[in-house]
């Protein structure tokens, strides 16, 4: 499970990116890692690219996942979480993550397109993938 993630300080967006099999361990480590950065801010975007990810957390994990980040909440803030997937299975898995954070301080979207995570976090063309040289990654 290849993840990683990159902090955009200026543009105040966390990226984090999985591919392959991921479980909901590997996702924890990776939310655990960022927050842990010291370039994370609590008023930062997330953008959770799970694209390439076969499968998507099995759906007894989501309440987990959903915990951590309600545990979380003092370094989280008010975050805006977009979810971008590419299959039916980890679009209806990421909607029930999103039925979890309900009631939470956390804003969270699931989208299929990338274009359409931009215009929701606000982003040009250009900020996505793709990070200029003041990003710093994890």
């Amino acid at each position: 499970m290849p993840t990683s993630f990159w902090i955009d300080v200026e543009r105040k967006i966390a990226f984090v990116e999985t591919s392959g099999v991921t479980s909901s361990h590997d996702l924890l480590c990776s939310l655990a890692a960022l927050l842990d950065h010291p370039g994370h801010r609590p008023d930062m975007r997330l953008l959770l690219d799970m694209r390439e990810v076969v499968p998507l957390v099995p759906q007894p994990d989501v309440a987990m996942i959903g915990g951590f980040i309600r545990e979380h909440a003092d370094m989280i803030g008010r975050l805006k979480i977009a979810v971008v997937v590419s299959t039916d299975g980890n679009f209806r898995i990421a909607e029930r993550q999103k039925a979890e954070l309900e009631g939470s301080e956390c804003n969270m979207e699931v989208f299929r397109a990338m274009c359409e995570v931009r215009e929701w976090l606000g982003l040009s063309g250009d900020d996505v993938p793709q990070l200029d040289q003041d990003a710093v990654a994890g």
